[in-house]
């Protein structure tokens, strides 16, 4: 007598090949969806903001060269900017920066008037760090993970007027 391993389904059905109590695990995801490192328990944090592909086009290179030279150049004249005066809300970057603000108070009027008022600059804040660690550790891309953190830094140059204006209404 032959007994094969074979699990019955909800249903009353035998599946052939099954074990009983046996889970079955989803697919692992492709490479292109997720680097390997990025469950690797092992990674460091230096592993992970100095990884580059193995695989690198040069084009791609050049233009994250480019990029990298633009942002760092666009942001020293921010940082540059007189906060009092509100020259950042004259910038490019104040309209991007705007929507997370805005979105920030209706999200979080949920918890109240003040956690409302207060939910502009949060979500100015947590949108940018959200792509930091999104970018840095699930996607393993170092490099877009320093432009949300530059973006971070410019959102902390953006809400500089609002927190300068706070004593002196």
């Amino acid at each position: 007598m032959i007994l094969a391993n074979v699990a019955s389904r909800d249903d009353g059905h035998s599946v052939p090949g099954a074990v009983r109590g046996a889970v079955a695990r989803p697919p692992p995801l492709p490479p292109i969806l997720l680097h390997e490192s990025a469950h690797d328990e092992k990674t460091s944090w230096t592993e992970l903001c100095f990884d580059t592909p193995q695989e690198s086009d040069a084009l791609i290179r050049w233009l994250r060269s480019a990029l990298f030279v633009a942002v760092a150049v666009w942001g020293i004249v921010l940082a540059a900017a007189d906060y009092r005066t509100g020259v950042l809300g004259g910038s490019f970057i104040h309209g991007p920066l705007l929507v997370f603000h805005e979105a920030g108070h209706f999200v979080f009027r949920l918890f109240g008037e003040w956690v409302m008022v207060l939910g502009g600059t949060l979500g100015q804040l947590v949108m940018p760090a959200v792509m930091l660690v999104a970018l840095l550790c699930k996607t393993c891309d170092p490099f877009g993970a320093a432009v949300a953190f530059w973006l971070f830094g410019v959102s902390l140059l953006d809400i500089a007027p609002y927190v300068y204006d706070g004593p002196y209404p």
